[in-house]
């Protein structure tokens, strides 16, 4: 009986190993949102319900491919910038002196100069504008935003917001938003909000 019993949790172990592991393997980059969910073979971040994988924005759930080539701009043509050699929109215009790293992706009518650097999986889309000294690192820029002489890490810049002379951490900007030689980390700021000359850090500002 002992030998029996020993027999049986060996197996039942077996089959957790076997089974239950992998699916966990896969969870770790899942996620679900009002009853969609997606998934993300590499950094998958969302933010106000707006998901993204490697910087690439997630619509109607799904999974995409591990990085951002092979699946660039929703099927815009796309070509690798000289700089770095990211996909970049044959629509954008980036100057030869702003770096794109070959996983991150610039869509749209973007336009990008000075010296930018574009990096770790990010995305620049719609028709948003970066220039100047301006990092963007693993973070997205959407719709009509524009940054300027900025870093922005792991945050999401959308709708018509405007970063200058600032650094934006762990958060996300949305609406109108107006930030200037500010500091955001781990905040969300929503509509018509001003930051100017502040230090903000996990607050939650809408206006």
């Amino acid at each position: 009986m002992h030998s029996r019993m020993s027999k049986m949790i060996t197996a039942a172990l077996t089959l957790a190993v076997c089974c239950v592991m992998p699916a966990l393997a896969v969870a770790q980059n899942t996620t679900c949102i009002n009853g969609v969910c997606y998934t993300c073979n590499g950094n998958l971040q969302c933010t106000n319900n707006v998901c993204t994988c490697n910087g690439v924005p997630l619509e109607g759930g799904g999974s995409p491919p591990g990085n951002t080539q092979g699946q660039t701009c929703g099927g815009q043509p796309t070509a690798p910038h000289p700089n770095g050699g990211g996909p970049v929109s044959t629509r954008a215009r980036v100057a030869s002196t702003v770096f794109v790293s070959p996983n991150s992706i610039v869509c749209g009518t973007s336009t990008i100069d000075g010296n930018t650097r574009v990096i770790n999986g990010a995305a620049v889309n719609g028709n948003s504008s970066v220039s100047g000294d301006t990092l963007i690192d693993g973070s997205s820029i959407n719709g009509a935003s524009r940054v300027t002489n900025s870093a922005i890490t792991r945050s999401a810049v959308n709708g018509a917001s405007r970063v200058s002379q600032s650094t934006i951490v762990n958060s996300s900007l949305n609406g109108a938003v107006r930030v200037e030689n500010s500091t955001v980390r781990n905040s969300t700021i929503n509509g018509n909000a001003r930051i100017i000359g502040q230090d903000i850090d996990g607050r939650v500002i809408n206006n």
